[in-house]
C-alpha cells in the first residue's frame, strides 16, 4: 500500500522498512520486493550489491521473477 499509495499516501521509506522485516522473515515476494527497492534506491539509498543478495534469496525459494 505504501509503494503505490493505495489507500494511505505513497511513503517508499515506509514500505521499504516493511519489505525487509517480511523479507528477513523468509517471504521470497518480499525479498523480491526489498531487492527492487535496492536496485532502484526507492526508500533506500541505491545498492547493487543488497538487492543481488536479496535477488538470489528470493530465487533460491523458487521466485521466477527474481531468477
Amino acid at each position: 500500500c505504501y509503494e503505490n499509495g493505495s489507500g494511505t499516501r505513497q511513503d517508499h521509506t515506509q514500505a521499504f522498512g516493511w519489505y525487509k522485516k517480511s523479507a528477513e522473515q523468509g517471504n521470497s515476494k518480499a525479498q523480491y520486493d526489498l531487492g527492487v527497492c535496492y536496485v532502484d534506491g526507492d526508500g533506500t539509498r541505491q545498492d547493487y550489491g543488497q538487492a543481488f543478495a536479496w535477488f538470489k534469496k528470493s530465487a533460491e525459494q523458487g521466485n521466477a521473477q527474481a531468477q
